[in-house]
């Protein structure tokens, strides 16, 4: 393959797989990889101010998430028990952390 050539989204058939399951391992595979979402945003003319909303917001949902990982990190490590060591006080520390 030569380096100016694009390499699209590759979906192989596995044994006795339907063609259902195939075409949904494929959806997932394009909206995990942002390529719909990038052809949305340019169908239109976005104008700059709306642009950098629309990044500010995506960047709070990102940072909420990764909130919401380190507060579960807290309460349930070892699996599904309860961290002995969990304080309640360490929520509020990661979310003034994550909120500046």
């Amino acid at each position: 393959m030569q380096k100016d050539e694009k390499q699209g989204i590759v979906v192989i058939r596995r044994d006795h797989e339907s063609l259902e399951s195939m075409i949904r391992r494929f959806k997932k595979k394009v909206n995990f990889s942002g390529i719909f979402k990038e052809l949305k945003n340019g169908t239109f003319y976005e104008k700059p101010s709306v642009a950098r909303k629309r990044k500010r917001n995506e960047a709070i949902s990102r940072r909420k998430k990764e909130e919401q990982k380190q507060i579960k990190k807290l309460k349930f490590k070892n699996g599904n028990r309860i961290n002995k060591n969990y304080n309640p006080e360490d929520e509020k520390r990661i979310y003034k952390f994550n909120k500046k």
